[in-house]
């Protein structure tokens, strides 16, 4: 198994967060290409990269590790099984038929840990398709606000797990944890990233 920096505590409205390591280690800018974009050389941590091929590359042979290394995380080192009784995937800004990484590895996260995973508990009330290329932490919370709706039925008194892939500025599991608390009527919130950007934007 990978080794990963477990240490990345998550500040928000939630119990308690975690990032499991950066996405990044370094990242050098090397110019332009000839359509004139920008091209960097990155290196990224061990999980970065395997989260990068699985998403980016569609590289499914990596998807066992990532999720053996989460479902550790989760049972043997927060220990937070058996305290949560509902795992809850962030909804994708875009969708994308027949490929959803963050539902897909929370569903097999999920049945590692015996914990039932609510892929439809949490919907979108607005298309959030600019969501990607907003980095400003404000704009960011101002595009989410009152973006997801909850089945409260399936969520009330429960104590959840929020998980995504990659978490940047925050802003997206705040407004996730926030519907869950204020219209799901959820117990406690618990968030899970399996990486970290390195700057907060």
């Amino acid at each position: 198994m990978i080794k990963i920096n477990p240490t990345i505590l998550l500040k928000g409205l939630w119990w308690e967060g975690y990032a499991l390591d950066l996405h990044t280690v370094e990242s050098k800018f090397e110019g332009f290409d000839l359509n004139e974009r920008e091209k960097y050389n990155t290196t990224r941590t061990p999980l970065g990269e395997l989260l990068y091929r699985y998403k980016y590359k569609h590289d499914l042979s990596v998807k066992d590790e990532i999720v053996a290394v989460a479902a550790n995380y989760i049972t043997s080192i927060w220990r937070l099984n058996p305290k949560i009784n509902l795992v809850i995937p962030v909804p994708p800004y875009t969708e994308i038929a027949g490929f959803q990484p963050v539902h897909d590895l929370a569903v097999n996260i999920g049945q590692k840990i015996k914990v039932p995973v609510g892929t439809e508990v949490i919907s979108k009330f607005k298309q959030l398709n600019d969501m990607p290329s907003v980095h400003n932490y404000e704009a960011r919370t101002g595009i989410l606000k009152g973006a997801f709706a909850v089945k409260t039925a399936e969520t009330q008194g429960k104590n959840i797990l929020v998980f995504d892939d990659l978490y940047r500025s925050g802003a997206t599991m705040i407004a996730v944890t926030n519907a869950l608390r204020e219209q799901g009527k959820a117990n406690k919130v618990y968030v899970l990233a399996l990486t970290k950007t390195r700057v907060k934007t």
